[in-house]
């Protein structure tokens, strides 16, 4: 029962937000999108600022929220870009604020500088699937906004020379930043197979599958449930359709998936902007190997974006 309040609180209730969402204007829900990017920017600022000044309280804070892996070191505390949601929250967040960037009406010169500084931020993520969201989104941008030459030359090269003095700094007594983020790129992306690492968690939903065909009930193998001490069957992690599978069975999987196939045709039947599209295949892509649909906040987003993309573009 306990787990299946934590699915209610943290599965069910951001569903509300796709209601609420459709139910204001076209106006609102263009300031709305608007104020989601700078709140992403918030957290993404924030991120980096604490990344490279790491006061006290933060180091404390990292501590607390990483005690599961055992940190010995400092410096294991600020491997990754955490800001205040997580490398994994942070990362997705960062990557879909890149084609968020297309609602925005800056001018070139701020809209080049958040590009390169989102997908900076990224990159300190460490996280795989970001990567490619990241690379998917900004190949958008970039294909559907005007190039001004002069301002991405100019900020590739801050950007590049900047890069490489952080990066090149100690992450360790051992290694650069440079060499962990390259390493991570072409030992962990390029050369491994990082589905065969959530190959248990695949096969811990195909078990549940055939003792539970019509699910253990939501929530039920949460990572937040089986934090909290509620773990019936114990977690499904880094495989989110199987987690899905799990909680609500065969059934429950289709009807999710039936509700990502008709958001993709909306967005075409109701005329909504491509960058939705872009938004959809990082949520739908990274769910293969992330629980995003589970991530606080992450997963609020993807319900209002869902609301928004099934508003007609022109309300009767």
């Amino acid at each position: 029962i306990t787990a299946y309040v934590y699915g209610i609180h943290l599965l069910v209730m951001p569903m509300l937000l796709y209601f609420t969402v459709k139910g204001v204007s076209l106006e609102y829900q263009e300031k709305l999108i608007n104020f989601i990017f700078l709140l992403n920017i918030v957290l993404v600022v924030t991120g980096l600022s604490m990344f490279f000044l790491r006061p006290d309280f933060y180091t404390h804070y990292l501590d607390e929220i990483l005690a599961s892996r055992n940190p010995t070191e400092r410096w294991q505390l600020y491997a990754r870009l955490q800001s205040y949601l997580g490398s994994t929250a942070t990362g997705i967040i960062a990557a879909i604020s890149i084609a968020l960037l297309t609602f925005t009406r800056f001018k070139p010169l701020l809209k080049y500088t958040l590009l390169i500084m989102l997908f900076f931020a990224v990159l300190l993520t460490q996280q795989r699937g970001a990567y490619i969201s990241a690379i998917f989104a900004s190949l958008y941008y970039l294909s559907n906004n005007k190039i001004n030459f002069k301002y991405l030359l100019l900020f590739v090269s801050i950007i590049s020379v900047g890069g490489i003095y952080i990066f090149s700094t100690s992450i360790n007594d051992e290694e650069s930043y440079l060499y962990y983020t390259a390493n991570r790129v072409t030992t962990d992306v390029i050369n491994s197979n990082p589905y065969s690492e959530r190959a248990i968690s695949y096969q811990k939903g195909l078990m549940y599958l055939s003792e539970f065909p019509f699910g253990m009930g939501i929530g039920a193998t949460t990572s937040a449930a089986d934090n909290g001490g509620a773990h019936p069957g114990g977690q499904v992690v880094d495989a989110n359709y199987m987690r899905i599978l799990s909680d609500l069975g065969i059934v429950g999987l289709y009807v999710f998936i039936a509700v990502l196939v008709f958001a993709t045709r909306s967005i075409f039947v109701r005329q909504r902007p491509k960058a939705f599209l872009v938004i959809l295949l990082i949520y739908s892509f990274q769910a293969t190997g992330t629980n995003v649909f589970d991530s606080y906040y992450v997963t609020h987003l993807y319900w209002l974006f869902l609301g928004i993309i099934d508003t007609p573009n022109k309300k009767v």
